[in-house]
C-alpha cells in the first residue's frame, strides 16, 4: 500500500507518527477507545528496527513495513488476545520506568476487511514506550501484559537492541 493511501486510511493527525513522532496523546477520556478505526485482524511483529538506517518505525516512507521484519506476514492473535491487548492499550498504567532510547522492536497491526493496515500500536520494550497510530493510547500502558501476550504468541522478544540485530544477521545468513 502507498504511503499516501495508508496515510488517507488513518487520518492526518498519524502522519507525525508515520514520519518519526515518537509520543503518544493521552486518551481522550473516559470511555475512549484506541483504535478508533474498525478493524478485522490483528497480528503481531518481531523486527530489527536498525536493519534500516534512518528509519526506527515499524512503516517505512513509502508505506510498506520495515525491511528488518524478521516474522512477515505477521503473528494473529486471536479474539481473546486482541481483548486482552486493546485492554492494555486502552488502560493507562503508573511509569515503572524510563528511557530516552525509542528503539521499537514490536509492533501491533490492525487490519480492515480488505487486509489493509488501519493502526499500529509500535512498543520499545527498552524504555517501555510506544507509539499508536492514530494516537489515543494512554502515555504509560501496562507493558508487562504486552511482553507476556508476544511471548504467548511465540514472537521472539527479548531485552536489548542485539538480540534483534543477530536474529536479523541469521535470517539473512549473514550469521
Amino acid at each position: 500500500m502507498k504511503r499516501s493511501a495508508f496515510l488517507k486510511v488513518l487520518g492526518s493527525t498519524s502522519a507525525a507518527a508515520l514520519t518519526g513522532c515518537t509520543t503518544t496523546a493521552p486518551s481522550s477520556g473516559a470511555g475512549a477507545a484506541w483504535p478508533p478505526v474498525p478493524y478485522q485482524t490483528v497480528r503481531a511483529f518481531v523486527y530489527d528496527c536498525e536493519a534500516e538506517h534512518n528509519n526506527m518505525g515499524f512503516w517505512h516512507k513509502d508505506g510498506a513495513m520495515h525491511s528488518g521484519v524478521l516474522n512477515a506476514p505477521g503473528t494473529a492473535l486471536s479474539a481473546t488476545q486482541v481483548k486482552r491487548l486493546l485492554a492494555t492499550a486502552n488502560t493507562p498504567a503508573p511509569l515503572d520506568h524510563y528511557k530516552p532510547c525509542y528503539v521499537p522492536h514490536h509492533a501491533f497491526v490492525f487490519y480492515d476487511a480488505a487486509d489493509k493496515p488501519v493502526a499500529t500500536l509500535e512498543v520499545c520494550f527498552m524504555c517501555r514506550r510506544h507509539t499508536a497510530t492514530p494516537a489515543g493510547t494512554p502515555e504509560h500502558i501496562d507493558y508487562g501484559a504486552l511482553w507476556s501476550l508476544l511471548h504467548e504468541l511465540k514472537v521472539p522478544a527479548e531485552r536489548g537492541q542485539n538480540y534483534y540485530r543477530e536474529l536479523y544477521r541469521k535470517a539473512q545468513g549473514q550469521a
